[in-house]
């Protein structure tokens, strides 16, 4: 999982880096670019045999959220700085396939983490161990990004929670292996309700 950029150039230099346990990251770059040019990618190594996501989901998790900058959107829409935020999943309420967290108050780890987000992981793919292509994210949408949006390509829905706040539910795709016998979770999805014509997100996420 990881972020893109543009299209290399015969200047472009690549790097990847494999871990012992089966951890990888690779990036590519143009040093010759005035502006950042390129890609990374992290992921780790497909497990031998399916993974039990029950299992999995029953685990509790440490990790961050990271959520791209974005352009001018349709319409004049403001442009997103880059955010990187710590994140704990596994909290009560989860099993089943979901995993229920959120952010840190105030990005302090020592606070105690919220609850109103959640993953719901679905099938594991056939043909490949620990793929996840039909997963799910539900977050807090309080300025109902997803029910406003006019444009092309949304691939959300609305919603509102036990408590009565907007929701926004949007697909992702998870990568999980279990190097050295604990998950780690890697995970890519468009968040519909990050702005009014969304963000690319990506989650990583660690077991305890």
């Amino acid at each position: 999982m990881g972020q893109s950029g543009h299209d290399p150039t015969a200047e472009t230099d690549s790097t990847i880096s494999i871990g012992p346990s089966g951890f990888f990251v690779a990036d590519q770059s143009d040093p010759t670019q005035a502006l950042a040019t390129g890609a990374s990618v992290a992921g780790v190594i497909e497990p031998a045999s399916p993974l039990s996501t029950s299992d999995l989901a029953s685990q509790q998790y440490l990790g961050f959220v990271y959520q791209e900058a974005t352009p001018i959107g349709l319409n004049g829409v403001p442009p997103t700085v880059a955010l990187t935020f710590p994140v704990s999943f596994g909290l009560s309420g989860s099993g089943g396939g979901m995993l229920v967290g959120g952010d840190f108050p105030n990005d302090d780890v020592t606070e105690v983490p919220n609850s109103d987000m959640s993953i719901i992981l679905g099938n594991q793919d056939g043909t490949y161990n620990g793929l996840y292509l039909n997963a799910t994210i539900t977050v807090l949408d309080p300025a109902q990004n997803c029910a406003n949006y006019q444009g092309a390509g949304e691939t959300a829905t609305t919603g509102v929670n036990a408590e009565g706040y907007n929701t926004c539910t949007f697909p992702a795709v998870a990568v999980v292996g279990n190097p050295e016998g604990k998950y780690a979770i890697f995970i890519t999805a468009y968040n519909w309700a990050a702005r009014l014509d969304g963000a690319p997100m990506q989650i990583y996420l660690l077991q305890k």
